[in-house]
């Protein structure tokens, strides 16, 4: 886990300054996830890495092709999928994406934007989804590595808090 803390923390501060993640972070941390695999008990088997390393990145591909993150998040979900293995990736991924919510939900609300959003999704529901604007939410972009920092630390600090995220 020090090591997904490690890294999701070095992205998170890349990608918050330059809006990039370095591929020679998540390739390498992808490289170091599979090769603990091979030291019996120091972390998760290769095996469970290499699952990881697919659960992080299919729902982050599907995120990526909505054009909800970038390549970057993806390949940084892949990694800390590496690292942690499964099933922890499954829960970091949740955890990252109410961080994400809660994010977003703050961005919108810093800009003064509630009211804007709240009608465009009022509008989307009484439509059955047909009314699409533009793309409402272009000036609330962030950089996803921030949620995903926060989803592991929360999947760290969580058993240690005297609650746990079950499953």
């Amino acid at each position: 886990m020090a090591l997904a803390l490690t890294v999701g923390l070095a992205a998170a501060l890349w990608d918050v300054r330059t809006r990039t993640i370095p591929n020679a972070l998540t390739y390498s941390a992808v490289l170091v996830g599979l090769a603990i695999g091979l030291w019996p008990d120091v972390g998760p088997s290769v095996s469970a890495s290499l699952l990881g390393l697919a659960i992080g990145f299919l729902p982050a591909l599907l995120l990526f092709s909505m054009g909800s993150v970038g390549g970057g998040d993806v390949k940084l979900l892949a990694a800390l999928g590496a690292l942690l293995g499964s099933p922890r990736i499954v829960e970091v991924l949740l955890l990252s994406l109410v961080a994400g919510g809660a994010l977003a939900l703050c961005l919108v609300v810093w800009r003064g934007r509630l009211s804007a959003l709240l009608r465009e999704a009022w509008l989307w529901l009484a439509h059955a989804g047909r009314i699409r604007s533009e793309d409402p939410a272009a000036d609330l972009r962030f950089p996803f590595a921030l949620a995903a920092f926060f989803g592991v630390v929360w999947a760290w600090a969580a058993p240690h808090s005297g609650w746990s995220v079950s499953l």
